[in-house]
């Protein structure tokens, strides 16, 4: 059993809704996932506010900047999980085969 973040009351498994993180679990099953497309666009957009905004946009933007840059390094690091896991898997059917 897992608690409610900030109080003790126990949650059951099945029963923790902001565990689920959908747009990441699309974009790691799909081949091109645009919301990675468009975290990309605006790091582009936010490069360009960090070198002609106001300090008080620069500030903003910098903040913004390194969210998602952490968050598009996640996802890789993500990717390169499912890719290793999914090398491992296809190597093991594949000896599994040759003993056979």
């Amino acid at each position: 059993m897992n608690e409610i973040p900030g109080t003790h009351e126990p949650v059951a498994d099945n029963d923790t809704p902001w565990r689920t993180y959908p747009l990441i679990d699309n974009a790691l099953e799909s081949a091109n996932p645009s919301v990675i497309v468009q975290a990309q666009q605006t790091l582009a957009a936010l490069d360009i506010i960090r070198q002609k905004g106001s300090p008080r946009e620069r500030e903003r933007a910098t903040q913004a900047h390194v969210a998602y840059r952490r968050a598009l390094d996640l996802f890789h690091e993500l990717t390169a999980l499912r890719d290793g896991a999914q090398t491992k898997e296809a190597t093991s059917r594949t000896r599994a085969a040759i003993t056979l």
